[in-house]
C-alpha cells in the first residue's frame, strides 16, 4: 500500500517552480491507498516523462473542477 504523504511529496520534488500542483479530488487517499507499487512507479515515470517535456502536461484555463475522481 502507498502512503498518500509519501506519494505527493514524491511527485513535487520531481517538479520544478515552472509547475504548479494540483491534487484533485477529496478522496486522493483513498486513491492513492489502492495503488500498487507498480502502479505508483508508473504514475512517477509519467510525471518525470512531463517534466522532461517528452509528453504535454494538462493546462487547466479556468477554477472550474477538472473531473470529479470517485472510487469504488
Amino acid at each position: 500500500m502507498i502512503n498518500t504523504d509519501d506519494f505527493k511529496k514524491r511527485i513535487t520534488e520531481m517538479l520544478s517552480q515552472d509547475y504548479r500542483l494540483e491534487f484533485l479530488g477529496d478522496n486522493l487517499e483513498e486513491i492513492v491507498h489502492l495503488l500498487s507499487d507498480t502502479k505508483a512507479e508508473k504514475i512517477y515515470q509519467w510525471v518525470q516523462e512531463i517534466v522532461a517535456l517528452n509528453i504535454r502536461s494538462i493546462v487547466v484555463g479556468s477554477s472550474k473542477i477538472y473531473k470529479e475522481w470517485k472510487t469504488h
